[in-house]
């Protein structure tokens, strides 16, 4: 016997068996194979393995995110021997030949040959049995789990539909198991604790209940770590049921359907059920990712001559149910997901989200948009007696920034009060960041000057202070187990969150860091908007220095050509220390130029004479 061994970073154990030139597929959570699923750094479909003339040849899927590794080196195709050890992220495995591995003899102590196993391939070729009857009931499966309101609804549901739909069974029971649904990780000591415990379930009083009813009954149980556990029973089943733990986690580890057989040897009868004038049972694993840890459980009595293959039909069916109940979940859970990203993100973004496992944290180029509303502080303290109406008015204000940077394909990372933060470059890589979050706001401007004109409306007087800048950060959730928090961490937010607080010293409504200036001075059409340099400043909180620049929307734009460049001229003058140069070409732009009064005032409080320390840059002591 030829096993593959699986061990987590916190002793999560599992293990297959590998045969002679069959290829066994290795992932957290594979269609069908082996599953690591406590492993984050393993793909959902990672390698395929196949044992050849004695060795363990291992090829990495094109999409597989991480390297195998052996004898500390990564490999994207190896072949190991028997005895060694390879690693995909945290998980190390172990070929081992003519040793089970503990932890299937932990599952399956008492397997007998009366246990047969089944993969999905080989259950679609078997025939149906009750044909006419069970493609009825298979049509009612859409529509039942759509009008469902719960999970404990679906489970009776399931159960009541399976019992309809096999005659020869007795008991129906659909089941979940928390501790592996819990975030695509099985937690041996848990299952181990599961198949331990002497709980039982007497359906004695439902029984009772049922045969006045004269129809099934199903019920809601615990058992042990089991979350959730519907029972069917028929009218006429007189006895105990609990269904097999060994046979629910064997199934669920396997990702294969399990049949046991009790009725033929008299000394296996009973020992692996409690279950009265019950002698056969398989479980079915409820495939998809919406669905870890669930599975259907069908038990009865055999009958003369009875083997696995009177079974078969009912496979074939109870597998068609399951496939189906998967991917409707799978859809539904897709719904609710993409519905609240679609809060934050952009379809284009959520499209994107819904193929991924999770919203980790990766590192990237990122684009940063901070917007805040001005004069909210004395807002709030005038709104004390209508805080409510405050709210209201700030939440329209928002509704603004939000429908801006969706619109360009962007995404919310926070709200702070009167303040959003959005993004672009994650969860994938965004060449033209700067460019989409320079438009966003530009829109953001335009909608709010629309709005603080319309006399008496709830954003009538409101301005905003826009900051965009460019670079390297990390982005994704962070928290804790109970809570978390979409965000974006790195200097290039602060630096963002800088620029907007320094729009109200230049009295502009956008400021972009030379990154960001760069690109959009590029890409951005002169028919949209233009970009200009202010000056080099050090913001108060920072080391550094930065160049900033303004964002102009064409529509808004005052300045000719000449006037633009003069500015740009009289900058430069004024950061090299050439402060009577600057003057002279400052005064040929517009008193209106709220930055060239910024300038000219500077260079006044100084005596028209650069510092001794002069290094070209102004230096803000506040925010």
């Amino acid at each position: 016997m030829t096993v593959l061994v699986a061990v987590g970073p916190n002793s999560e154990r599992g293990s297959c068996e590998v045969l002679d030139n069959v290829v066994i597929r290795i992932g957290r959570s594979p269609l069908q194979g082996f599953a690591v699923a406590w492993d984050r750094m393993v793909s959902r479909e990672h390698a395929d393995i196949v044992w050849k003339a004695g060795r363990l040849e291992i090829a990495c899927l094109e999409k597989a995110a991480n390297p195998v590794f052996h004898d500390k080196h990564p490999h994207r195709k190896l072949t190991v021997d028997a005895g060694e050890t390879f690693w995909i992220g945290k998980t190390q495995f172990t070929i081992n030949v003519d040793k089970p591995q503990e932890f299937l003899e932990d599952i399956d102590e008492f397997a007998s040959p009366q246990q047969h196993a089944y993969g999905a391939q080989e259950i679609a070729q078997f025939a149906f049995g009750e044909t006419k009857l069970q493609m009825q009931l298979l049509e009612q499966v859409p529509h039942l789990i759509e009008s469902v309101e719960s999970d404990t609804e679906m489970a009776a549901k399931m159960a009541d539909l399976l019992l309809e739909a096999i005659p020869k069974a007795e008991v129906v029971a659909a089941v979940q198991f928390e501790v592996i649904m819990a975030e695509s990780t099985v937690v041996d000591q848990s299952v181990q604790e599961i198949m331990q415990s002497d709980a039982k379930f007497n359906v004695n009083q439902l029984i009772e209940r049922s045969r006045d009813e004269g129809e099934s009954n199903s019920s809601s149980i615990r058992i042990g770590e089991m979350n959730t556990l519907r029972v069917a029973t028929r009218p006429g089943f007189i006895g105990r049921f609990t269904p097999s733990r060994r046979l629910l986690l064997s199934a669920l580890k396997r990702q294969q359907t399990i049949v046991y057989l009790w009725g033929f040897n008299d000394e296996d009868s009973g020992r692996f059920t409690v279950s009265d004038g019950l002698d056969w049972a398989y479980c079915c694993p409820i495939p998809g990712e919406s669905c870890r840890g669930w599975c259907l459980y069908v038990s009865g009595q055999s009958r003369p001559e009875f083997s696995s293959e009177f079974l078969r039909g009912d496979l074939r069916f109870t597998s068609m149910a399951a496939k189906l109940i998967g991917s409707i979940r799978q859809l539904r859970t897709l719904q609710s997901r993409n519905a609240q990203l679609s809060r934050f993100f952009s379809p284009s973004v959520v499209n994107t989200l819904s193929t991924q496992a999770s919203l980790e944290p990766t590192e990237g180029n990122i684009s940063i948009l901070f917007c805040d509303v001005r004069g909210f502080s004395r807002l709030s303290e005038h709104s004390q007696e209508n805080l409510k109406h405050l709210l209201t008015r700030i939440n329209l204000a928002l509704e603004l920034m939000t429908h801006a940077i969706l619109d360009n394909q962007g995404a919310i990372a926070d709200f702070q009060g009167d303040a959003a933060l959005g993004f672009w470059g994650w969860p994938s890589p965004i060449v033209d960041g700067p460019l989409r979050a320079a438009r966003a706001a530009m829109m953001i401007r335009e909608d709010f000057e629309h709005a603080a004109q319309v006399e008496g409306g709830p954003l009538e007087g409101f301005r905003v202070g826009i900051g965009l800048s460019h670079g390297w950060a990390i982005a994704g959730t962070i928290g804790t187990s109970e809570q978390t928090h979409l965000t974006v961490l790195g200097h290039v937010v602060n630096l963002g969150s800088r620029l907007e607080g320094l729009t109200k010293k230049f009295k502009v409504s956008i400021l972009m860091d030379v990154t960001t200036a760069q690109f959009v001075r590029q890409h951005l059409p002169a028919a949209e908007g233009v970009v200009r340099k202010l000056a080099r400043v050090r913001p108060a909180g920072m080391d550094s220095s930065v160049t900033v620049f303004e964002l102009i929307p064409a529509s808004v734009l005052q300045l000719s050509k000449a006037q633009l460049d003069a500015h740009e001229t009289a900058v430069e003058a004024f950061t090299e220390g050439r402060w009577d140069r600057a003057v002279k070409l400052l005064e040929t732009v517009p008193e209106s130029d709220p930055s060239r009064e910024m300038l000219l005032q500077y260079i006044e409080e100084h005596g028209h004479k650069p510092p001794t320390s002069w290094d070209g840059v102004i230096t803000f002591d506040s925010k």
